[in-house]
């Protein structure tokens, strides 16, 4: 079942990278409002990978400086650009599959008790999590290009 957990979760991280390439510069920048901006939720997704796998990894700007913490603490200015959001990804997306390779999915939950009883109702629920982010993200690009977006679902499948 992990295997198969690690898979849903790499294919998100592939879904993230072939929304961010669909946007231009300046749509990622403009769409969405408050928190729901393709920026800040696409960073929002980094930043639960760290919370609730409890990795200790920080997301690099290409200055050289490091975010960490909440997207409700990031300045609109030093939003992530397209550029970095695709260079955490790896990164990333290695910390979520050592965490679910790890995982005891019958073990107890006792950190995040709203998410279910087990370790494995964590996972699903990081998963589900990462799915209405997912469709924040995309909702946002389909309104971008007046409903021609690609299926991004269905083309990153393998």
């Amino acid at each position: 079942m992990n295997k198969a957990l690690t898979e849903h979760f790499r294919h998100q991280w592939r879904i993230l990278e072939s929304l961010v390439d669909e946007f231009d510069d300046e749509a990622w920048s403009r769409r969405g409002r408050g928190l729901t901006t393709p920026p800040l939720t696409a960073y929002h997704l980094f930043t639960s990978v760290l919370y609730y796998s409890g990795a200790d990894i920080p997301f690099r700007k290409d200055d050289g400086s490091t975010m960490r913490g909440s997207r409700r603490d990031v300045e609109p200015a030093s939003a992530p650009s397209r550029r970095e959001i695709r260079a955490n990804i790896a990164a990333f997306a290695d910390a979520g599959e050592a965490w679910l390779s790890e995982l005891d999915l019958d073990a107890a939950n006792t950190d995040f008790e709203y998410a279910g009883p087990t370790m494995g109702d964590l996972a699903l629920f990081v998963l589900r999590h990462s799915e209405y982010h997912l469709g924040e993200i995309s909702a946002l690009l389909n309104e971008e290009m007046e409903g021609e977006s690609s299926d991004h679902f269905a083309r990153t499948l393998t």
